[in-house]
């Protein structure tokens, strides 16, 4: 789901978004959830925490930025095929990895079953989230592009914003708004993405990296006063917070305005190779996850002496991860065609 014209801003918001992917992964497996979150240190393990939990915001807002102008085709409906490609192939080697690795005991009707109600990678539930998205997208672009003003669409948006992240900011103590919407999430920041887009507000990347350094010890203030200073409180923060919210945005517009014009010709291939591979890395990270954090765990047991690991670890599991996706990409490179020849028309005449 890409331009026609590459930008390699986008490019680079997804390959950070992968990698926050993975980092927020070290955070499950560093034990930061059992202790208290005092000191230099842990405030500054929280406020990483909170950064690379825009990980999966940055993906869907980066959806309704390429995404928005989708209308409803045939062509349309094909296009999610390489995403069910990728993702059956992913599935396949996480099977294998349980079985083969895990000993997990997989029969085949386990296996059907873990594919089609996406738990085969622990991490399919993001499949499941995008596939619903998917199909309504034409209809949410319908409703974006037919209103008319500026103000109206920003009215859209903090509608859905007030069903789906301001009941975490008010039911702090008291609760104030019902939570039955905040699984909305996903819309509220794929319109948040199809505005960005159309309107390019004008924040240089220098500023909203300075905003974005200014509002993560500040999260992390309110969440100490949210729910105290214990780590296991960070776990219910999630993409439906409102201070992801603009954690998210502030990281989408840092990158948006980064002068990629400068960077080495070199760095920007590696740049989109990692945007290309980033969805299969993404599903395929929870096998580099399973082989690396336990025996990690092990030869490293307290929080303290995890945390000189979080980089080479984290990078270690993310080259894992592609390696995998790349392999899944030249895997899918035979079925793709074969499942193109079945869906192309014998006319060959243009979905309208």
């Amino acid at each position: 789901m890409a331009d026609k014209k590459r930008d390699l801003n986008l490019d680079l918001i997804r390959a950070v978004a992968v990698f926050f992917t993975v980092g927020m992964h070290f955070m499950d497996n560093s034990g930061i959830y059992d202790i208290d979150i005092r000191g230099a240190l842990p405030l500054c393990t929280a406020m990483l925490r909170m950064l690379f939990t825009a990980c999966v915001p940055m993906f869907l807002m980066l959806t309704g930025w390429l995404c928005r102008g989708r209308r409803l085709s045939r062509r349309y409906y094909r296009s999610v095929v390489r995403i069910l490609e990728i993702y059956l192939l992913s599935s396949v080697l996480c099977l294998l990895y349980r079985a083969f690795l895990a000993h997990e005991e997989i029969d085949l009707r386990y296996a059907v079953g873990s594919v089609v109600n996406f738990y085969a990678s622990g991490y399919g539930w993001y499949v499941m989230m995008y596939l619903g998205l998917f199909l309504m997208m034409p209809f949410l672009n319908l409703m974006f592009s037919g209103l008319e003003t500026r103000r109206q669409r920003l009215a859209l948006i903090a509608s859905f914003f007030v069903l789906s992240h301001l009941p975490s900011l008010l039911n702090v103590r008291l609760q104030l708004l019902s939570v039955w919407w905040k699984n909305l999430y996903p819309i509220t920041y794929y319109f948040t993405g199809a505005y960005l887009a159309e309107y390019r507000p004008r924040l240089s990347a220098k500023k909203a990296l300075c905003l974005l350094a200014a509002l993560l010890p500040l999260c992390v203030l309110f969440n100490r006063f949210a729910y105290g200073v214990g780590g296991a409180g960070m776990i219910g923060v999630t993409y439906d917070h409102a201070e992801v919210y603009a954690v998210s945005m502030l990281c989408f517009l840092t990158l948006r305005g980064v002068r990629t014009e400068s960077l080495p010709d070199g760095l920007c291939r590696f740049v989109a190779r990692v945007s290309r591979l980033s969805f299969g890395a993404y599903l395929l990270s929870w096998i580099s996850d399973g082989l690396l954090y336990p025996p990690f765990a092990r030869m490293v047991p307290g929080y303290i002496q995890r945390l000189p690991w979080a980089l080479p670890v984290t990078a270690l599991s993310l080259a894992l991860a592609l390696l995998l996706s790349q392999l899944t990409e030249w895997a899918n490179i035979p079925l793709d065609r074969g499942v193109q020849t079945l869906l192309r028309r014998p006319d060959r005449k243009t979905d309208g």
